[in-house]
């Protein structure tokens, strides 16, 4: 394969991703029958194998073009440690994103769908149990970072030359598909903090473990609502202090930890390439 060949596209890499998110929405006919359905149980076995199906068009498309698979999905190793470090990072995050989110609906209330949508994510049997937290506390994530900061995010850092752009970019992609208008500009902010740990890692593993945090600290904290077992976190309406103060400082030490952990000086891009003024054997840039 040449050089040129090594990722897909970019162009092509956007298509991936668009026909992985289409597919779900075919499974829309077999669960969905009328809006009534939307509160249904239907729905949660839907986004259980609707996470499941995303990431099929473009593992398929990869294999077939015989692209390094754990190259191109940066299924690559990390410590321990890191993961540790990650789920530190992701709790601090889940903390400081909750109470944004309650500043906002001060100036902006939450749409009534919104609202009532939260009543999906409550849990009331096993059944709940296991498709809520398996499929969006795990298979959601796994899903997901496979397919924006593993196939979308590495091509684009290899066709744009431009590790800034392509999370940017890679970020905006991840808040617009989840078609939420309300929560845009969270979901992207947290889009960026994935993509960053993905390319200063070069492996998708340790944004893993920050969208499983996030997604199961999101999951507990709307069951706990709903029994009105809040008291030890909140202050009123608000994120207790104590619980902010320590938001900010799990995402301090667990980002610090990463970055220590994954130092620019000792690592080498796969998809940054140096300019060949810098090296005329054109190893991979810092």
């Amino acid at each position: 394969m040449s050089e040129s060949e090594r990722y897909p596209k970019k162009w092509t890499a956007f298509g991936m991703v668009i026909l992985g998110m289409l597919l779900p929405l075919l499974l829309v006919g077999f669960f969905v029958k009328s809006p009534e359905d939307l509160m249904a149980g239907n729905v949660r076995t839907f986004i259980f194998l609707g996470e499941i199906l995303i990431i099929i068009p473009p593992v398929i498309y990869a294999y077939r073009k015989e692209y390094n698979l754990r190259e191109l999905f940066r299924w690559s190793q990390v410590p321990i440690t890191a993961l540790f470090w990650a789920f530190l990072a992701g709790l601090g995050i889940s903390i400081l994103v909750d109470e944004m989110d309650r500043l906002f609906s001060i100036f902006v209330s939450p749409p009534d769908w919104l609202t009532q949508s939260m009543d999906l994510f409550r849990i009331t049997s096993f059944t709940d149990f296991l498709l809520l937290v398996g499929g969006v506390s795990v298979i959601a994530p796994i899903a997901e970072e496979i397919m924006f900061r593993g196939f979308l995010q590495t091509s684009l850092e290899y066709r744009e030359q431009d590790a800034t752009k392509a999370i940017l970019i890679t970020a905006l992609a991840f808040a617009i598909i989840h078609m939420n208008s309300y929560w845009v500009v969270q979901i992207y902010l947290f889009g960026v903090a994935l993509s960053y740990f993905s390319w200063r890692t070069q492996s998708i593993f340790p944004g893993m473990i920050v969208h499983m945090t996030i997604n199961g600290f999101s999951i507990l904290l709307t069951n706990l609502t709903f029994h009105d077992q809040m008291g030890w976190y909140q202050m009123g309406e608000h994120v207790s202090p104590v619980w902010l103060v320590f938001g900010a400082g799990a995402f301090y030490i667990g980002f610090k930890k990463i970055n220590q952990l994954f130092p620019l000086d000792e690592r080498r891009s796969q998809t940054i390439l140096e300019k060949p003024e810098d090296n005329e054997t054109s190893l991979y840039r810092q």
